[in-house]
């Protein structure tokens, strides 16, 4: 499948150059999936940054019980698979579809040579993926929090 990507509407991407776009627009995949089906399983190899182009995904871990958490859900406009920036690192959740879904992804090894090449844009974008880390590690704790409690938790 072939989409034109907006870098615009990606804000881990927005600051990149023109002849960056150019360069990640080549290396870019897009595909499109249907409401419950699995992008990836929690403990898959993580080789590809992922991004959210339409539509809604959990990201979901397991519990000892073998109960599902829903520890994210994302938007359009998100990424995910960040672990996928990290080599040898492995996916630290499970990925499904909560609509139809159109997605891009970018192999890990393309994705950071193209940071490496252009240090400025590169520390924009790794600050952006820390914050986003951060902003989920707090809000997937309150949904543990509030799954512990037995409160319900909004997806």
């Amino acid at each position: 499948m072939s989409t034109t990507i907006d870098f615009n509407d990606l804000p881990l991407l927005k600051d990149l150059t023109t002849f960056q776009r150019s360069s990640l627009h080549d290396k870019i995949s897009t595909y499109s999936l249907g409401k419950d089906e699995v992008i990836f399983h929690e403990g898959d190899a993580a080789n590809d940054i992922h991004f959210l182009l339409e539509g809604k995904v959990n990201l979901q871990t397991s519990t000892f019980e073998n109960k599902s958490i829903v520890t994210d859900v994302l938007r359009t406009g998100d990424f995910f698979g960040w672990s996928g920036v990290f080599e040898g690192a492995k996916m630290t959740a499970t990925a499904i579809c909560a609509s139809d879904v159109k997605l891009a992804k970018i192999p890990r090894d393309d994705f950071m040579n193209e940071l490496t090449k252009h240090s400025d844009t590169g520390i924009q974008v790794m600050i952006r993926v820390a914050e986003t880390i951060s902003r989920r590690l707090r809000e997937s704790r309150s949904r543990l929090a509030l799954h512990l409690s037995g409160s319900s938790v909004e997806s």
